[in-house]
């Protein structure tokens, strides 16, 4: 929390269309605005809320009520959502209205609209395709993927897996028959990797992340958990439970070296966020599992093997609370690492932001999130200081 918090206060910005391109709401919509939810995941696509009050009146108010017969609030229509911290605009959603209500008005309220939607990866859910990527890698197959959904705004970043194999066309060859969401997730989970959509870079932009977790680069503003008036997350649990941690193993004959051999990874690939890898502690405990692996290369197998042992492991330690935005004077976002003081030596430190839900109202913000990592113990000993990113 800084000392001197935000002179310029919270704003929220929201911006509408009917195509890729969305301009600032009026005047009129800020005003209307009774509540916006927002909850953003990992594992999921993003969902919002919007309640708008739409009570006639005026001269214009026997046409019937505002935003109902408005083409930017109805099924189709995009909205942008971006949280402005003093002068720097935090994206914190990006996508499309699927449904939306109107209920008019009674003893108890004015008349609302309720507009509810998803993000762009919805546009991505619509049609199944039947196609081959002959002699493609996974991560060129999600950058070919993706560059259909350029003019919508949509930005990839793909990482390239850490065990893959190379196609060969005589060999075997890679086939969708999936939508292209559903197929770019089935390859993420095949290397352990993630496949979603975050807002941003920009408002009005999404970025589709292909990769492991967390996203590279610096951490973000620390959590403060019980330190007086430093403190800006409170309600927090910790879960610690690691029993559903899997080990999968396989016997394979090679296809091509012929090699008869059984494979299993002890360990995962990639930077910990803790000091004690929650399986390492269960050795000898951990479940098991075999998975049918003919046809597959021993590297394939092994891929398959350590994205399970990935998968089940990655939220041995959960952290769920809340946070007053106010306080914490930024926007906690998914996808990214935080680090979280004063909740004890074996769970401080680095954690991934798995899931937020912003509730925005008029005159408050706040947040509830989840955090999860797959170790205990904190990295360093104590949490470094934070670095203010212009």
């Amino acid at each position: 929390m800084s000392a001197f918090g935000n002179i310029l206060g919270i704003r929220a910005l929201l911006q509408f269309g009917v195509g890729p391109v969305l301009l600032p709401a009026t005047l009129d919509v800020m005003e209307a605005i009774v509540e916006l939810e927002l909850e953003c995941s990992v594992r999921r696509p993003s969902v919002f809320r919007l309640v708008l009050a739409a009570g006639r009146g005026g001269p214009l108010g026997l046409l019937g009520a505002p935003f109902v017969d408005d083409p930017r609030f109805q099924s189709g229509g995009r909205i942008a959502v971006s949280m402005i911290m003093g002068v720097k605009p935090v994206p914190i959603f990006h996508g499309l209205i699927v449904r939306s209500q109107y209920i008019p008005p009674n003893d108890s309220h004015d008349g609302r609209v309720v507009l509810l939607g998803r993000d762009l990866s919805e546009l991505m859910n619509r049609t199944e395709v039947q196609t081959e990527w002959p002699a493609l890698a996974p991560n060129l197959i999600a950058m070919a993927i993706l560059a259909q959904y350029a003019t919508e705004g949509i930005v990839p970043m793909v990482l390239p897996p850490t065990i893959f194999e190379q196609p060969n066309p005589v060999d075997s060859t890679p086939q969708q028959s999936a939508t292209d969401l559903a197929y770019l997730r089935d390859m993420a989970r095949a290397n352990g990797y993630h496949a979603a959509l975050q807002p941003g870079p920009a408002p009005g932009t999404s970025t589709f992340y292909w990769g492991p977790l967390p996203i590279p680069g610096l951490p973000q503003k620390t959590l403060s958990v019980d330190l007086g008036p430093m403190s800006d997350a409170f309600g927090v649990t910790i879960t610690h439970d690691g029993d559903q941690i899997t080990s999968a193993s396989a016997r394979v004959v090679d296809r091509m070296t012929g090699a008869d051999m059984e494979v299993a990874v002890p360990g995962l690939p990639g930077a910990p966020q803790g000091a004690v890898p929650e399986w390492a502690t269960r050795a000898g405990s951990l479940r098991e599992e075999r998975f049918a692996a003919s046809g597959m290369s021993a590297m394939q197998a092994a891929a398959v093997s350590t994205a399970r042992l990935q998968e089940t492991s990655e939220n041995a330690v959960v952290v769920t609370g809340t946070i007053n935005n106010v306080q914490y004077n930024d926007v906690l976002r998914p996808f990214q690492q935080v680090n979280i003081r004063g909740v004890g030596a074996i769970y401080g430190g680095l954690y991934t932001v798995a899931e937020v839900r912003h509730a925005i109202r008029p005159g408050d913000y706040s947040q509830t999130f989840r955090l999860q990592r797959g170790e205990l113990y904190p990295l360093a000993p104590v949490v470094p200081p934070e670095v203010e990113v212009v």
